[in-house]
């Protein structure tokens, strides 16, 4: 949980699919402010885990570290169907008290080795079914739409 459990983002959960830098500073900075931020790892880790230099264990960058602090973490092989029912029921509520969040938001990168963000996506689409918007994001949404 982030350190800043009661910033401003306190109830939004944020499930983080994103790998290398650009994702993760993202989904760092909501960690910072308050989210609950899950960051989703393939099975061999985020390549970062590997770039900028190992630190004093040799296991993990300190970029790494750096950028991913305040951030829980799952490791879901999302190329098979099983981790991809655990990601369904990591998005629908918290698996610890089985509570919708306040909020939810998912961020995803390109596809790469360490995960399907097609499959990941095409969940996110029947969450969504599943779960109808508020009536503040739909208008959002709608104006959204207008401006295509």
């Amino acid at each position: 949980m982030s350190v800043m459990a009661g910033g401003a983002l306190r109830g939004i959960r944020v499930v983080d699919l994103t790998s290398v830098v650009v994702g993760p500073v993202a989904t760092m900075f909501l960690a910072d402010h308050g989210a609950d931020v899950i960051k989703v790892e393939a099975p061999g880790g985020d390549l970062l885990r590997k770039l900028g230099g190992a630190s004093h264990t040799g296991q993990l960058s300190p970029k790494f570290l750096h950028l991913n602090r305040n951030k829980r973490s799952i490791v879901l092989d999302l190329k098979k169907p099983g981790p991809m029912v655990a990601l369904q029921k990591l998005l629908a509520s918290y698996p610890e008290t089985n509570k919708v969040p306040d909020a939810m938001v998912v961020l995803a990168n390109a596809q790469s080795e360490s995960g399907d963000t097609v499959g990941a996506r095409r969940t996110l689409e029947e969450l969504i079914a599943k779960h109808p918007l508020t009536e503040a994001a739909e208008k959002a949404r709608q104006r959204l739409a207008r401006l295509k």
